[in-house]
């Protein structure tokens, strides 16, 4: 507030000095030519010899250097000039004029002993506006930066409140719609998007200190029970299985949890590309085609015409794998599933059928809930899959639909 009530007085000043030196130019060219006048009147005087004591005006009459004659009120001009007069006549109102006539070698100076007051009167005029001028700018500008602080400060308190704890607050809004307004909600929306990302950490950390005890649990327990006596070959070789199984069950549900947790929608907005469906596809069904051999389970692509478009590789590798493993998991030995991926106009449609268990009515709405496993599943698996599959549609903007009978089997169609 000082420096810019600084700046203000210097500009002030400096166009009062300016307005100032204009006008005492133009005073001093009347002055100068009223003493001319008196100059010329003088040597009139001369000329005629008439009385110089009859003159009003202070003056001098020099010869050769010489005085000749000095009026009662002259006064000896402080400076050899031709003319003068004080740019500040506030101490010093003497002005003169010199003129000189050549013929006879005589010098007259002509003085003014009270230059023109109006210059006086400038000066405490310039003064006064400038002092007001000032004041008035000075209370102007600190309503406008009040004016403009408060809105600064109440961001200032609620950004305080903002934590690692406490990512709910959210900045006042405020009666003025100006760039505080726009940082306000930036700043709104960047809270929103680090209380969204802080959320899925927490959840994942949650879920994962949920679910690993129970597989740390046994692993520890197999552990300790091996070691209590020696035991035969046989018997480690079936614990080290049982120790593999629960290990590559724990791998499973880290990989899947990070996931869900490393996302945002507007991360994914600035990660789209183009990609080949089709190509994404082929990749799943040869990696999981071991997996189904297994069960004697067919995978049966019964529509696979050419879809791209932009998405997210990772996340399209992660709806439709999921959806895949889950059919081939809940079908029964020697099914089929069939497969179907094709594009109209803008829409890429992924299909996946299955003959297996099937999901109940009521269990429709909950499938895709995170760790939810309906009644008649007998699997062992985090219940993880859909719930995966439910987090990526939505980061891409994709809709889930499922349809599905007790007993007689699933469809999962992706709309992209």
């Amino acid at each position: 507030m000082l420096k810019f009530g600084a700046i203000i007085a210097t500009i002030l000043l400096l166009f009062s000095a300016i307005f100032y030196t204009l006008f005492w130019q133009k005073s001093s060219l009347l002055v100068k030519e009223q003493l001319f006048i008196s100059a010329e009147k003088i040597e009139r005087y001369i000329e005629k010899k008439q009385d110089l004591l009859e003159l009003r005006i202070p003056f001098a009459i020099y010869q050769d250097g010489k005085l000749l004659f000095k009026s009662e009120n002259f006064q000896e001009p402080p400076f050899h000039r031709e003319f003068y007069m004080p740019l500040i006549p506030l101490t010093n109102n003497l002005a003169f004029f010199q003129y000189t006539i050549e013929e006879s070698n005589t010098t007259i100076i002509a003085e003014k002993l009270e230059v023109d007051a109006i210059l006086e009167n400038i000066i405490i005029t310039i003064c006064t506006i400038t002092l007001a001028i000032f004041t008035i700018l000075l209370f102007v500008t600190n309503s406008i930066v009040n004016t403009i602080l408060i809105p600064i400060n109440q961001l200032n308190r609620d950004i305080k409140r903002v934590s690692i704890d406490n990512f709910k607050s959210s900045l006042a809004k405020t009666k003025f719609n100006d760039e505080i307004a726009k940082l306000r909600d930036n700043f709104n929306a960047m809270v929103k998007r680090l209380n969204s990302g802080v959320a899925r950490l927490k959840r994942a950390n949650d879920t994962i200190a949920h679910e690993l005890k129970t597989p740390i649990a046994i692993m520890q327990g197999e552990i300790e029970l091996a070691l209590t006596q020696d035991r035969t070959s046989s018997y480690y070789k079936e614990r080290f299985l049982k120790l593999q199984k629960q290990l590559q069950s724990l791998e499973l549900l880290v990989k899947t949890l990070l996931i869900l947790s490393r996302y945002s929608k507007d991360e994914i907005k600035e990660q789209l590309e183009l990609c080949d469906f089709n190509t994404v596809l082929l990749a799943i069904l040869e990696e999981l085609e071991p997996f189904a051999a297994q069960k004697s389970i067919e995978l049966d692509v019964v529509e696979f015409t050419k879809a791209s478009k932009l998405s997210n590789r990772e996340l399209l590798n992660c709806i439709m794998k999921n959806i895949i493993e889950n059919a081939i998991k809940y079908s029964h030995q020697n099914s089929k599933v069939s497969i179907s991926l094709s594009q109209k106009e803008d829409k890429i449609y992924f299909r996946v059928k299955d003959n297996g268990i099937g999901i109940a009515k009521e269990d429709l709405n909950n499938i895709t809930e995170r760790f939810f496993k309906v009644a008649h599943n007998d699997n062992s698996s985090f219940g993880l899959g859909l719930s995966i599959v439910k987090e990526a549609t939505k980061l891409l903007d994709a809709k889930l639909t499922v349809q599905s009978t007790l007993h007689k089997g699933s469809e999962f169609i992706v709309e992209f």
